[in-house]
């Protein structure tokens, strides 16, 4: 054989062997894995590489690891440790052992490893604790973001032997709120023939709130052919008005079909303030190749509670009723699930209320197949009496109305992507009139969620009665009461779900999401709106247009029909008016006063710079004589001096934009005794005569002072006069005086 020859069979037989040599010391290891896993070798690993879990007090003095080939892919291995105690920073985790003991198996499978069987596994923690790490730093490596190939698998065929785990001292502190428990949970060797496995819990806690303990127990067992049957009993009620919950359920799965039933009863109370109770019952959640839920709930319902008179003037109204609602949720062979919900009727404060949903859940979305809610009001009056008195009462002039109203949610059409709702009244005193009806769409979007609502008001017949405000005083102003608390700053009641209040307020926010929901609404009277008021003959009509909107300000256009104004001796008369508000209120319109020689007309126009008015007369005569025949009723070249004065002040206050549209009406329709105006702090104030021997005066400037007076002369000289002003900070001052008048 050559030197060549040689050389290269050399050469092949590394190259063949060494691969031969790998793969034999993968097997020997895998057939006989004792070889390398000594305890010296593990216990040097541990030191090197303390980066996840810490032994703070040092590692344990004994570590057995140990591993046995059950069949030619099976391992089954063997933890042993004596007591020790640990650290888990990433998860902010630690404890200490008294005993620690895990034997499992596991098979190779395709790119992993899947477990065969767990237990026996005994543990036992006399101290253990956990404070969640929040905004835990972690390294940004590229290979971390690669989805992994490794799989880590429960098999079908697991079996399931012994295991205990007990905690003697366990605490979770979340947020400086500790939570402190006890217990043991397992599984332990059966004296029943039929079982394999007997199961047992029993878990204590202390809660930092209501209710302040906790008991969760329960027993069952594992039969030999993998079902498991479980009972659970958790107690935290410790009293009839205390937040707790008492729950039962039991149930049966088979581990290798994941098959079977659950079902329970139970009772929670005072979950949230709007309900105090919650009774559980006919809970049934099966799985037989599909899944079934069925439940049913009793529960009461209260929203708001009666507040003592020294709290509050007026409380707010009190609904406390029963509801009754019936669920299902059941399985479709197209991997759909069908949702059912029902809500027997509420009656309340003069109101029913029904409730029925029907849905599809398919890949994460809820698509509405039959929506019925319905709130029905079938006497309104009913309404009017239960909430009288509370801070919801209906305000007049409604509050005389009766007769019906209804809103209704109607089934989903996919020809408009939406939900369709409808709102009608039909509302009448032997007055007045409340008709309506408004229809409108909830838009959907793709997945189901409701985006946005649009709808349009229909204003039928309406006509209201105003109240009987005099023009010549003051509207009366609306103010706060400081004896009256508002409910933000009463104590409300504990409740299982108001355990937060020492919570951080960063975790309290919506973390910057807010709750959008756009929408709008058209509103156009059918017929004119007609407004009863004694100085308006027969009544103020008027056509209406409108649109309010979530995204934008409110808008109006009012479009008056003619009408007669009559106060006290003297009538005035509507010929046309506009009224639009869209930020701001612009007003255009005509009167026409009638005087003995002639036909006043005062076209006036508000807009944000103040108001104007232009005044003419048909026969046509110069400005002071239609001011003079507007106040007197007489030519300016007929007047006194004093008349003359009063003329030429109003003439002035006019042109200055002095003047609002009131107080001009006063002036046209009351008899005048006398005008005045100081151009200098652009006060004007009038003295008119009243039915009764009575004369009021009424002031006011363009920077909203208003001042209004009564005078009632006594005899003689003698006059009592009575006033209060209002300033432009909204100061007010009131006087009343005796006076001794005489005329120079």
């Amino acid at each position: 054989m050559s030197k060549t020859t040689r050389i290269a069979l050399g050469f092949f037989s590394v190259i063949i062997g060494i691969p031969l040599l790998m793969i034999g010391l993968v097997v020997t290891i895998w057939f006989h894995p004792n070889l390398v896993l000594r305890e010296k070798w593990v216990r040097q690993v541990l030191e090197n590489h303390q980066s996840f879990v810490v032994f703070p007090q040092g590692l344990p003095e004994k570590i057995h690891l140990s591993a046995q080939n059950e069949r030619l892919f099976s391992q089954a291995v063997e933890l042993e440790l004596s007591p020790f105690c640990a650290e888990i920073p990433e998860f902010g985790a630690s404890f200490c052992t008294k005993q620690f003991q895990v034997h499992f198996s596991f098979r190779l499978i395709r790119w992993g490893i899947g477990v065969e069987r767990v237990g026996p596994i005994e543990i036992e923690l006399p101290r253990f604790s956990l404070k969640p790490v929040l905004n835990s730093k972690k390294t940004s490596e590229p290979d971390r973001d690669k989805p992994s190939r490794f799989r880590f698998e429960l098999l079908p065929q697991l079996s399931l032997q012994p295991v205990r785990l007990a905690v003697g001292e366990g605490v979770i502190d979340p947020n400086r709120r500790p939570i402190r428990f006890s217990g043991t949970v397992g599984f332990s060797e059966s004296r029943d023939a039929t079982r394999a496995l007997d199961f047992a819990m029993n878990i204590r806690a202390n809660l930092p709130f209501e209710p302040k303990t906790l008991t969760l127990q329960g027993t069952g067992g594992l039969t030999k052919t993998d079902d498991l049957s479980v009972q659970m009993k958790l107690s935290a009620l410790s009293g009839k008005t205390s937040p707790g919950a008492n729950l039962e359920f039991a149930g049966m799965v088979n581990l290798r079909t994941l098959e079977g039933r659950v079902e329970g009863k139970g009772l929670i109370q005072r979950l949230i303030p709007l309900l105090p109770r919650v009774a559980i019952s006919g809970f049934r959640l099966s799985r037989e190749k599909k899944i079934r839920l069925q439940a049913k709930l009793d529960t009461d319902l209260t929203i708001g509670s009666p507040v003592s008179p020294q709290k509050h003037a007026m409380p707010n109204p009190v609904i406390s009723t029963h509801l009754a609602v019936v669920a299902a949720v059941e399985e479709t062979n197209d991997g759909r699930f069908q949702l059912a919900f029902e809500l027997a009727p509420i009656r309340q404060h003069g109101m029913e209320l029904v409730a029925k949903l029907q849905a599809d859940w398919v890949s994460g979305a809820i698509q509405l197949r039959e929506t019925k809610i319905s709130l029905q009001i079938p006497e309104f009056g009913k309404v009017v009496q239960s909430l009288s008195r509370t801070q919801f009462a209906i305000p007049a002039p409604f509050n005389s109305l009766r007769g019906t109203a209804a809103f209704d949610v109607l089934d989903p059409d996919s020809a408009i992507s939406g939900v369709p709702f409808s709102f009608q009244s039909n509302l009448r005193s032997p007055r007045q009139a409340l008709i309506t009806r408004a229809d409108g769409v909830i838009t959907l979007s793709p997945d189901n969620r409701p985006i946005s609502a649009q709808g349009k008001l229909i204003l039928r017949e309406v006509t209201l009665e105003a109240p009987e405000l005099s023009p010549i005083t003051p509207m009366p102003a609306v103010g706060g009461d400081p004896r009256i608390v508002t409910p933000s700053l009463q104590a409300t009641p504990k409740t299982i779900l108001s355990a937060d209040e020492n919570v951080p307020e960063n975790t309290k926010k919506s973390h910057g999401v807010e709750n959008r929901f756009p929408w709008a609404f058209d509103i156009v009277s059918e017929e004119p709106v007609r407004i009863l008021y004694s100085l308006f003959h027969p009544n103020a009509p008027f056509q209406l247009t409108g649109r309010i909107s979530s995204q934008e300000p409110a808008s109006f256009h009012a479009n008056f029909q003619p009408m007669k104004i009559e106060y006290l001796s003297r009538t005035a008369r509507l010929e046309r008016m506009t009224v639009d508000l869209k930020n701001a209120l612009l007003v255009d319109g005509r009167l026409s006063i009638k005087r003995t020689d002639c036909t006043i007309f005062a076209d006036l126009r508000k807009t944000p710079d103040g108001t104007t008015f232009r005044l003419t007369s048909e026969p046509a005569f110069d400005e002071d004589d239609i001011v003079a025949m507007l106040l007197f009723n007489e030519r300016a070249s007929d007047l006194d001096d004093g008349s003359k004065r009063s003329v030429e002040d109003t003439r002035m206050a006019v042109s200055r934009k002095s003047l609002g549209f009131f107080s001009f009406f006063v002036l046209a329709s009351t008899p005048v005794e006398s005008v005045a105006y100081n151009p200098t702090t652009r006060v004007y104030s009038a003295r008119v005569r009243l039915p009764g021997g009575f004369s009021a005066t009424v002031g006011s400037d363009w920077d909203k002072t208003q001042e209004v007076g009564l005078m009632k002369r006594l005899g003689g000289k003698w006059i009592l006069s009575v006033g209060t002003s209002t300033d432009a900070e909204g100061s007010s001052r009131q006087e009343s005086m005796i006076e001794w008048w005489n005329r120079y």
